[in-house]
């Protein structure tokens, strides 16, 4: 069944399929999972359907996430798609701090904060929505280090935050009215991140 055929299936039936399922005693299949996560444990409920098993995780005292459609038999390129789209609403949901020495001071920022990050010869500059940080460190360092963070190094002097990237123009992508250079060699890439990001929103 494609995507398509399912979404007409449940926009046709919703009723009929909410009424059938979201009283079904899952009991003997809930409690064993919940016997694998702490107490207060966040659990992300992927294919929702009714509601039901998100109700009864969030009765029991979790944190849910639902959201999303799953089609049978799961196709791999389709699943990995909204597999990704989760994880991505996990991080921008998730709090992570990364701590910025300046001088002989250091300054605790939220990483989704960053908007893009310049070097300059030994030394980087931050520029987050809470203002300007000038560190030193290395672009090598910060690329690695923020990668998991869908940071990426679009020129040789730039790291951006995909999370903030509004746009492309000419030959440079746009975040919060600063153009910043794209290389040739790395503008497939780039390219590329940008339209999954797109996607996930």
């Amino acid at each position: 069944m494609s995507d398509n055929n399912t979404l007409d299936y449940y926009n046709q039936h919703t009723a009929d399929f909410v009424n059938t399922t979201q009283n079904v005693d899952f009991h003997e299949i809930q409690e064993p999972f919940l016997s694998f996560l702490p107490a207060k444990a966040k659990i992300l409920d992927f294919g929702c359907g009714s509601g039901r098993d998100t109700k009864y995780f969030i009765d029991n005292g979790y944190e849910v996430d639902a959201m999303d459609y799953v089609v049978k038999p799961v196709e791999y390129f389709s699943f990995s798609q909204k597999l990704d789209k989760a994880i991505g609403r996990i991080r921008s949901e998730a709090k992570e701090f990364l701590m910025i020495t300046i001088g002989e001071g250091i300054v605790k920022t939220d990483i989704a904060d960053i908007y893009f990050i310049e070097g300059q010869r030994h030394n980087v500059i931050y520029y987050t929505s809470r203002g300007d940080y000038c560190s030193r460190i290395t672009m090598k360092e910060l690329e690695e280090k923020l990668a998991v963070h869908n940071f990426f190094r679009c020129a040789k002097g730039y790291l951006v935050n995909m999370n903030h990237v509004e746009g492309f123009v000419g030959s440079d992508c746009v975040i919060h009215n600063v153009h910043i250079p794209v290389s040739r060699t790395r503008k497939k890439e780039f390219m590329n991140l940008l339209l999954q990001n797109l996607n996930m929103e």
